[in-house]
């Protein structure tokens, strides 16, 4: 059947995700920036995002961005314009808030 064209869907039409730079992405807090890389080369421990956080201590991201404002929460990094941090320093924060009652 030469000369027949077989229709493709757009993105279908590139094998490589690198193509055109359709590679996905994971996407960040707000307005949809980039998150950092999973590993910066020579650091042992990646810091996690605002998003990331929030889902470890199952609340809402405004939640976190809230405590933050008012000086409460896990300590934080302002990395430019974004906020981070450390696993080890978010799971310290939480020990913390063990309810003393029991």
């Amino acid at each position: 059947m030469a000369g027949v064209r077989v229709h493709q869907h757009p993105e279908q039409r590139h094998a490589d995700p690198t193509a055109r730079g359709t590679v996905p992405q994971e996407v960040g807090v707000r307005g949809g920036q980039p998150s950092i890389p999973a590993q910066i080369p020579g650091r042992a421990e990646r810091l996690m995002t605002s998003a990331e956080v929030a889902e470890m201590l199952c609340l809402p991201v405004d939640t976190l961005y809230a405590w933050r404002y008012r000086g409460l929460g896990p300590p934080g990094y302002r990395v430019g314009r974004y906020v981070r941090y450390r696993r080890a320093a978010v799971e310290e924060w939480l020990e913390t808030q063990a309810d003393q009652r029991y």
